[in-house]
Order: structure tokens, then sequence, then C-alpha cells
């Protein structure tokens, strides 16, 4: 294994291990939600009796308590992350920017496949979307109009369409500033890139929900 193969496997390890603690089922997020839910539903009544009002100040402290713990807290989690940081050298949302659908066998009734960017976040994202074909080209090639880059304002969306008729098989990637609140849709069509978007005849074997991305680097441990 070479260097660069054990240090992306160490990166895995570490981010799966930020990943149980935040699913751990007494200190993760859903047990913090769990309980600002007991908060909240204890809030909604009126005139709290004293001995309710200690019940939340306790589980508020509960909560802290466990976003401060020195090893399953948010200082861990934060010191974890820096340690991938450090042995890759970059920051580790540079891991995850890049997601890819992986390969897709185009049907033979597909000409064009659509891909839509839906920013969720409050600030307006650059997005590069990415569509490959391969085989029988080796190594991949751009399809026309790939790479597209586009700036798309908060809790919008951008549509593009790309032929895709060159290769037997294709790959959609795409690339956002941040790890999080960018979501994508690609679905293979028979209409040609040029027809409109709306309507489209979509070919099942062909969509690529956005569960279905995965981050560009992925390593086991």
């Amino acid at each position: 294994m070479s260097y660069l193969d054990d240090t992306l496997r160490q990166i895995k390890c570490e981010v799966r291990k930020i990943e149980d603690k935040l699913d751990h089922p007494d200190t993760g997020l859903v047990e913090i939600k769990r309980e600002i839910r007991s908060i909240e539903n204890k809030l909604g009544f009126q005139n709290i009796p004293a001995g309710i009002l200690d019940d939340i100040l306790c589980e508020i402290r509960r909560i802290e308590d466990k976003l401060d713990h020195p090893t399953t807290g948010l200082v861990e989690i934060k010191r974890e992350i820096r340690s991938i940081e450090n042995k890759l050298g970059i920051p580790v949302s540079e891991l995850v920017r890049v997601r890819t659908s992986g390969p897709v066998q185009r049907r033979l009734d597909v000409n064009s496949v659509i891909v839509v960017a839906l920013n969720n976040t409050d600030v307006s994202q650059s997005v590069t979307i990415s569509v490959f074909g391969f085989e029988p080209q080796c190594p991949k090639i751009n399809v026309p109009n790939s790479p597209f880059t586009v700036v798309i304002e908060p809790q919008c969306s951008h549509t593009e369409v790309f032929d895709v008729t060159v290769s037997n098989n294709f790959e959609v990637q795409i690339e956002a500033e941040v790890s999080q609140g960018i979501f994508v849709y690609a679905g293979g069509r028979n209409e040609t890139a040029e027809e409109p978007v709306f309507p489209s005849t979509l070919v099942g074997a062909n969509i690529v929900l956005n569960a279905a991305f995965t981050p560009q680097f992925v390593i086991d441990c």
C-alpha cells in the first residue's frame, strides 16, 4: 500500500469515527434533537410550574455537557477534522465538494441527460457540472457543454442539458465550494440536448437521484 493510499484510508477511518459520534444513540444529534423537542413541549404550556422549569434547566445542562464532552463533543470532532486536514494537506471539505454519479450505462433510447442543481443554502453558490462519456473512449471525455459552471442564487436551482450520445456510458459530477446544501438530480431522456426540457420522456434506468451521488474520494478502512 502506497503512502497516499494509507493516508486516504486513515482519512476515511477518521471520518467514520466522526459519523459514529454524531449517530451515537446516547450522545449524538438524534438524542440532542429529542431532548430539544422535550424542552419545546414543556415550554408549550402556560404558567409553567417551578418544578418543570427546573427540569428544563437540567435538560439544557445535559445537552451542554454532551456538546462539551472531551471525548464525544464538538471540540473532539473539530480536533479530528483538523487531524484529517493535516494528514491530507487540504481542508477536509475539499474531499466531499465533488460528488459523482459513478458509471451509468446509457440506454440506447437516451440521447441527452438533464442535470438539475438545487442551492438550498442562504447564499449564492458557484456550481460546476461535469458530464463525462466513456467506452469506447479511454480515458473518459467531457461531453459537449461540459464542464458547465453557474452561480445559483439562494434557494434556487439551475437546469442544464448534455448530449451523451458519443459514448456507451456516462458519469455526472457536481462540484461546489460547500460540502452541504447543494443537491443534484440527473435524468436520461429520449429527447436531444437541443430540445426543450419540458416535456421530457425520462428513462428510469438512467435516472440518478441526489442520494446516489457519492463523494469523489471514498476509501475503505
